[in-house]
């Protein structure tokens, strides 16, 4: 297959943007799916996977991993109709990245914000920089359901994000530091094994989670209260 100018910005850069990603009577059809995604969501009192209910009622946002088995339940007319949605994305980033650019439910989401000044209200991530195991094999993919300025829904990846190569880096910090961590009963998507392993690596570094309970308490990370308490007592250890 012939690489496109964004594949081989890709290859070359590590990063690239694909203005007007989808044309505009897919990018229509892909905004009314999701809206009806989350109209069905929104009906729903009882979600039989715990962890898309707690991902749509903490965050706003869709795991897509789950998401097919649920609407094959609530409605399988969407069901039907969001698995063609997905097909055409996923065809056309194959067609301008190339076919070694696939799908990864496991870290994808729709995420929806309200409350906030944005020029862009909707979009479809996935973030796979804090999955060891996989890194080097997924990437990092912002896809807005509105209009950026003038342009159309448009692509950008970062490929094999994570912030350093190699764990023993970290041994080289110098500075006091707190890792804050979450249990994977409630965080699953980031897990305790990987804050543990920071501060194992981080001279001096501080580990801290939310109490081992049940039902599981929301990570310390999600509190900013409960966050700022534990940044400031880091401060005042250092100022002493």
């Amino acid at each position: 297959m012939q690489m496109t100018q964004p594949a081989q910005q890709l290859a070359s850069d590590g990063a690239t943007v694909v203005r007007g990603f989808l044309a505009p009577a897919d990018a229509a059809d892909l905004r009314r799916t999701v809206t009806a995604v989350y109209a069905a969501m929104d009906s729903c009192e009882r979600f039989p996977d715990r962890r898309l209910g707690q991902n749509f009622r903490v965050w706003d946002g869709v795991r897509l991993e789950a998401l097919p088995k649920f609407l094959r339940q609530a409605s399988p007319e969407l069901a039907e109709r969001y698995e063609q949605t997905r097909r055409r994305v996923v065809a056309q980033v194959a067609r301008i990245l190339g076919p070694q650019w696939r799908y990864f439910p496991k870290r994808s989401y729709f995420r929806r914000h309200l409350g906030m000044t944005k020029p862009v209200g909707w979009h479809i991530d996935a973030d796979g920089a804090t999955v060891f195991a996989v890194a080097s094999s997924v990437i990092n993919v912002w896809l807005p359901l509105d209009k950026v300025g003038t342009d159309l829904p448009s692509l950008e990846v970062v490929p094999r994000s994570r912030p350093f190569a190699q764990l023993e880096q970290l041994a080289e910090i110098a500075a006091p530091v707190v890792v804050v961590g979450s249990r994977d009963e409630a965080d699953p998507e980031h897990p305790l094994a990987v804050a543990e392993a920071y501060a194992r690596a981080i001279a001096g570094a501080q580990l801290v989670v939310e109490p081992d309970e049940q039902p599981p308490r929301s990570p310390i990370a999600w509190q900013g209260g409960q966050l700022s308490r534990v940044l400031l007592e880091l401060t005042s250890r250092v100022r002493t």
